[in-house]
């Protein structure tokens, strides 16, 4: 049984409707928040990024709000921060009259990606119209790296989970959308004996907890490979889509992510299945560099801002218990728990 987070109300989101799953439906949407609890529609400076009405952690950690506090330049324009994650659908908050308002803002793109499924419909090129239209754009895709648009890996890197050491267990930690896993993905992890099992949807405290328990991690997560190769954990991916390919050809990875299809329970139970019998678990070599490397990324591209004028300075938040407790209190603010 696990306490899941359900998105509490859908107010200030611009959103689509997913498909039922179950007996809940994922709405996609992007959440817009201000800095120490400034009305985001007001606030000097401005967060988005995705989310879906189930709770998907990864996605909430990869805002640099989380990391950073960023001091608006005197006399400037409100600016807006879109990222991180995926944002290959911006043109969805950015038309006359969206829910989510940003026109008139500065435009700063942080670690946003793609996750492309076949043929590229025209990923690639919204995220070179970002290049062209904000004023400042990062990815943390290599592959799509330019004169205008900076590499930045995701910013969680500067959260502690990334500092658990690694236990002695392997775990199955998967995506809970059931676009992304199918319909029960509940159901699905309890066929497999002898792990530890997990989902995204659940406190940061809570996935801390058996995230600390695994030395081998199975995903379809990209922020839990994430974190498990830069913990100096052994992972192996499973995947749907180019952001996973991302990861391997961020990290140099020898083996390709094994694949299925989308949504497909039975695929990604054989995927996983596969991933156990084959060993395709890889590690970093010496993970703390990379980690240091990948933070002091994230620390240069807020220096990059700053000396564009966008802001006065950008300041490190000690990743720290009462950091945690604050992005607690802001979870239980937006959803309820509800067992699964």
């Amino acid at each position: 049984m696990f306490n899941l987070f359900r998105q509490r109300r859908q107010s200030g989101s611009s959103h689509g409707r997913g498909e039922a799953a179950g007996d809940h439906e994922i709405v996609s949407s992007f959440r817009m928040a201000g800095q120490d609890g400034e009305p985001a529609a007001t606030a000097a400076v401005a967060f988005l990024h995705y989310r879906t009405s189930v709770f998907n952690l990864g996605d909430y950690l990869s805002s640099p709000r989380h990391y950073f506090r960023f001091v608006p330049a005197a006399g400037s324009r409100r600016v807006a921060v879109i990222g991180g994650g995926v944002f290959g659908r911006y043109e969805r908050i950015r038309g006359p009259g969206a829910a989510i308002d940003i026109e008139g803002r500065a435009r700063v793109a942080w670690a946003v990606g793609l996750s492309l499924k076949g043929a590229d419909g025209g990923g690639v090129e919204r995220l070179a119209e970002m290049a062209r239209s904000f004023d400042a754009v990062s990815t943390r895709d290599p592959n799509h790296v330019s004169d205008a648009i900076s590499f930045c890996p995701c910013s969680s890197v500067l959260n502690g989970i990334v500092d658990i050491p690694p236990g002695d267990r392997t775990g199955i930690l998967l995506n809970f959308d059931p676009r992304a896993s199918g319909r029960d993905p509940l159901a699905m992890l309890e066929s497999f004996r002898d792990v530890v099992v997990g989902v995204n949807a659940v406190s940061e405290r809570d996935f801390r907890r058996y995230f600390a328990r695994c030395g081998r991690i199975v995903t379809n997560s990209y922020h839990t490979a994430f974190w498990g190769l830069l913990s100096g954990r052994a992972v192996a991916i499973v995947g749907f889509s180019s952001k996973y390919d991302s990861l391997r050809e961020m990290f140099g990875l020898t083996r390709a992510p094994r694949r299925y299809a989308m949504g497909d329970g039975d695929s990604l139970q054989a995927a996983i299945g596969g991933a156990l019998d084959e060993e395709s678990f890889q590690s970093l070599d010496e993970p703390e560099v990379w980690r240091a490397r990948f933070r002091d990324l994230n620390r240069r591209y807020a220096d990059q801002l700053v000396a564009a004028g966008l802001f006065e300075r950008i300041e490190l938040i000690a990743d720290d218990d009462d950091a945690l407790d604050r992005r607690q209190a802001e979870i239980f603010a937006d959803y309820v728990l509800r067992e699964w």
